[in-house]
């Protein structure tokens, strides 16, 4: 009897594990879209008024010019890209204006962290798990304020775009690859950045002699034009010299580049005179830059080079001095993507397909973020911009109104409809 209930038991169709749900590839991008940009946003206190350039170059040029100002350089560059997207900011009136700009840079900033979670990064970061972390990180970066929801610093987030662009999976069909020159080209024409990709692009067109890769080549070289023009404008420059100050190297790498922009502000700014713990994090720096070249870890190692140029011609004509492109309050922008590639590097270096090693690894990076995770954001700057909004409600059409933005000396200015 036993026996045969044993037999009975053993005919009887087993149950079947359900198979786990997947989402499609489209809606795993849209989710991480929405949550990447809800991230962002929650970085910001107050996360709407118009800054610098927003307003005064994109805003009211693109009103006043319309499609003549793609080509009209600020910073003895273009900002074409920018200015494609400006046209359409300007479409809002003066009420809706710090709100579009700012929402149009957070979604460049989200579809960024979304691009580098797709598969067109896989053949830079092959784990999913990664490419996903990674864009967390981007989101999350430390010492990135200046850069962060503001319109005309989304330059350094295309920046970083181009790199994967060029350097990401090659798309499979016909389309894909003219859309992606196409992309290649308007960043060329969007600062001067993509410049510094031309080497090692040119050594990846001689390594394959592919025509893909000589059109990404080609559509590179308008980039060059564009950083030859920033020397040869009016833009101040310094001499080279200034590097010789006191631990000018160290705390440019180590302290600006690794300690705030890949770690936390508040660490560089407690360091700032210790000349050990800066030469430690240069060490540090030479070490993580040499590991990402060495185990050919391309992501990370493409991030700090691009850093790495912009820093060092930061130092001969960016804004400011040499001295206070060391100090821990000015100008994040400039070292914000080398610290994005010292930081991914630290996390390729801790990469396991073990369970609790990667749990490990994301409770120390979220840490890490959620120290500095709110941004600082200008007190008293709605009660002005109210008052500028009454007045241009009064004015008559035709009359030009000035804006306040941030920093508080900035101006723009609108003329009524």
């Amino acid at each position: 009897m036993k026996r045969a209930m044993i037999d009975l038991a053993g005919s009887l169709p087993q149950g079947e594990s359900r198979p786990r749900r997947r989402f499609s590839p489209v809606t795993s991008l849209l989710i991480c879209f929405t949550v990447a940009f809800i991230l962002a946003l929650s970085r910001r206190h107050a996360p709407w008024y118009p800054y610098a350039e927003d307003g005064r170059i994109f805003y009211q040029q693109a009103n006043d010019l319309g499609l003549r100002s793609l080509f009209v350089p600020d910073g003895g560059y273009l900002h074409v890209g920018l200015r494609i997207m400006a046209l359409f900011l300007a479409q809002f009136p003066p009420s809706m204006m710090p709100y579009a700009m700012v929402t149009a840079a957070l979604a460049i900033q989200a579809g960024l962290a979304t691009f580098i979670f797709s598969e067109e990064v896989s053949n830079l970061v092959p784990s999913q798990f990664y490419r996903g972390l990674f864009a967390f990180i981007y989101i999350g970066l430390p010492d990135i304020d200046e850069v962060y929801g503001h319109f005309v610093n989304s330059q350094w987030h295309l920046a970083i775009l181009s790199t994967l662009l060029i350097f990401g999976r090659t798309p499979a069909t016909r389309r894909g690859k003219i859309v992606r020159l196409v992309f290649v080209t308007i960043l060329s024409l969007t600062g001067p950045f993509v410049a510094f990709l031309l080497p090692p692009t040119a050594y990846k067109y001689f390594r394959t002699r592919s025509r893909y890769n000589l059109g990404l080549l080609l559509c590179t070289i308008p980039s060059c034009v564009q950083i030859c023009s920033v020397f040869l404008s009016d833009r101040p420059t310094r001499p080279w010299h200034d590097l010789a100050l006191p631990l000018a190297i160290p705390r440019t790498f180590g302290g600006r580049g690794f300690l705030s922009a890949a770690i936390a502000p508040d660490l560089f700014r407690q360091y700032y005179v210790n000349g050990p713990v800066l030469w430690a994090s240069m060490f540090g720096v030479v070490v993580l830059c040499i590991y990402a070249v060495a185990e050919r870890k391309q992501f990370s190692a493409l991030l700090i080079y691009m850093g790495a140029c912009i820093i060092v011609t930061s130092l001969r004509g960016g804004v400011g001095s040499v001295g206070t492109r060391m100090d821990p309050t000015f100008s994040n922008r400039y070292f914000f993507i080398f610290g994005f590639g010292l930081l991914s590097t630290i996390v390729l270096i801790l990469a396991s397909e073990k369970r609790w090693v990667r749990v490990v690894t994301v409770g120390c990076v979220a840490t890490i973020l959620a120290v500095s995770w709110q941004l600082p954001y200008p007190e008293a700057f709605w009660p002005k911009y109210q008052a500028a909004l009454q007045r241009y409600d009064r004015a008559v059409p035709g009359t030009r109104v000035e804006f306040p933005e941030v920093p508080k000396e900035w101006t723009f200015s609108i003329r009524k409809r």
